[in-house]
């Protein structure tokens, strides 16, 4: 009994050793990186979504669309300066540089989740599809949590 159950878990160590070198090898492929990602909490309509997208490719890309699971539509944001007073505009697409970052924060570039279909409190998780022109789809789970 003990040998088989020995057997067993050997077995299941190996099964996610295994899916986890896979899941490295595709982040490694992978010339879109989304780092430290996180939505801030709320029980309003609408949510902000910050962090960094890293761009390991020599061609620049372009986020234009996201879409997750707790909110009907969304929005992309940028910085517009105007008479010295830094206003925010919905925007078509954010750019990411060759070999470079595009910063999500709450006085830049950003994500607002509209009509959010509930409550999101720390601890939550969002699943975010972000949408590049040349990259294609990055699914992550974003986690819910305050700055």
């Amino acid at each position: 009994m003990k040998t088989k159950i020995a057997l067993l878990l050997t077995a299941l160590c190996a099964l996610s050793s295994t899916a986890f070198a896979e899941k490295a090898r595709m982040n490694e492929n992978q010339k879109i990186q989304i780092v430290d990602p996180w939505i801030q909490p709320t029980t309003n309509e609408n949510a902000l979504l910050f962090g960094k997208i890293a761009n390991s490719s020599p061609q620049s890309d372009e986020l234009i669309a996201v879409a997750t699971n707790s909110s009907v539509r969304n929005e992309l944001h940028a910085p517009e300066v105007d008479n010295s007073i830094t206003h925010i505009k919905i925007v078509s697409f954010i750019p990411i540089p060759p070999h470079g970052n595009a910063v999500l924060a709450p006085n830049g570039h950003r994500i607002m989740l509209k009509q959010i279909n509930r409550p999101l409190s720390p601890g939550d998780s969002v699943e975010v599809t972000f949408t590049f022109k040349n990259a294609g789809n990055v699914q992550y789970l974003v986690p819910v949590r305050s700055r």
